[in-house]
């Protein structure tokens, strides 16, 4: 007889462990898309954010793993990402709102991290095709961002923020130049009273 085996392989699906960490994974690209679609809506609508918000928006962000692996130890890793999902996307479209001003921005800002976070659940409920529908994906963002801006001179941005930082310069010095002209036609006075007095003349 020829030699022959069998044996049993068993299938061992992937835990909710194991999907917070490919989740994990993926939390530079969405730090970095957030920030990107906070950036263009900011180019388009004229408005100013300060990196202190835009750390604000990185923090909530990470607050999303947290809430996730804290919640997927009690529930399904579904449900869990359900709850952390809508909640990250509640707190950054509301903080949204009150940035940039507008209902339309932080309803675009929703809906960017609505399709974001639904991306990432497909992408982690695959597990042979994850890296393939990842890079599919990222190449389709990159190809919207780049169709965005292409019209977009970068060059022209730069120099309106030194052309807006110049006249709130110059309207900072003016103050001090008039309160120095001031001192000069002060000092020009008390030189003239002072030679009347010495001469005990003076020519008005």
């Amino acid at each position: 007889m020829d030699d022959s085996a069998f044996g049993v392989r068993l299938y061992l699906p992937v835990d909710h462990y194991q999907k917070v960490t490919r989740a994990v994974k993926y939390a530079i690209m969405f730090i970095v898309l957030t920030f990107m679609a906070f950036f263009l809506t900011e180019i388009f609508t004229a408005a100013v954010i300060h990196p202190v918000q835009y750390a604000l928006i990185g923090l909530a962000i990470l607050l999303f793993y947290v809430i996730l692996l804290s919640l997927s130890e009690h529930i399904s890793f579904d449900g869990s990402y359900a709850v952390a999902s809508l909640g990250s996307i509640f707190l950054i479209s509301a903080y949204a709102k009150s940035v940039l001003k507008t209902k339309r921005s932080a309803a675009i800002i929703g809906a960017i991290l609505t399709a974001l976070y639904l991306f990432l659940f497909v992408t982690l409920q695959l597990e042979d095709y994850a890296l393939l529908l990842g890079s599919i994906g990222l190449f389709a963002i990159l190809g919207v961002v780049m169709y965005l801006t292409r019209r977009i001179d970068w060059f022209d941005i730069g120099r309106n923020g030194k052309e807006k930082k110049i006249p709130s310069l110059q309207k900072e010095e003016s103050p001090l130049r008039s309160r120095h002209t001031d001192i000069e036609h002060k000092t020009s006075r008390r030189k003239a009273g002072s030679s009347c007095i010495q001469n005990e003349f003076c020519v008005t």
